[in-house]
């Protein structure tokens, strides 16, 4: 289990917008291993072995988004969306799948350079939540969890936008 009481959560401008297209067959959660150095994403690669981006849409409750210390049980229930990247908003609208598109804006943001569990994704969200609400912001409630490979390995990330 990782410790986060020393991440780094920053806030991110999103310049310009990024697209995605339903793919229900992924999971924003990895299944724990029993050796924690060779832990795969889910869908992680395509037939031709390219890495993938994916982004998960997820709702957290009013009575949970809004404290300092939320209980973690329950926290992060079902995604909303689960999609992968597409190139462009034309790429995007193309598919016949539900698109989504992550607005530009500013962010809360925290990454770690590994693929995460439930019940780590959680307590990582948990640390963004605190840093928007010691800053005196109010968090919006949605949050995603996004995925994604840098130099060939899983990085999570996490985003939350807040009210101004």
């Amino acid at each position: 289990m990782f410790s986060f009481e020393n991440l780094d959560v920053l806030r991110l401008h999103l310049r310009a917008p990024l697209f995605y297209v339903e793919d229900e067959k992924t999971s924003p959660f990895v299944r724990p291993p029993a050796d924690r150095q060779k832990r795969p994403l889910p869908c992680e690669t395509e037939e031709n072995g390219v890495f993938e981006e994916y982004i998960f849409r997820f709702e957290i409750e009013e009575n949970r988004g809004n404290v300092i210390d939320p209980d973690p049980a329950g926290y992060l229930g079902s995604p909303l969306f689960s999609g992968r990247r597409a190139e462009n908003r034309d790429t995007a609208s193309g598919c016949a799948k539900t698109r989504f598109e992550l607005s530009a804006g500013t962010y809360f943001f925290a990454q770690m350079r590994e693929a995460l569990d439930r019940e780590e994704c959680t307590l990582m969200a948990i640390e963004v939540q605190r840093e928007i609400l010691w800053q005196r912001l109010p968090p919006h409630r949605v949050l995603y969890i996004r995925r994604l490979f840098e130099h060939g390995k899983p990085v999570t990330q996490i985003w939350r936008m807040f009210t101004v």
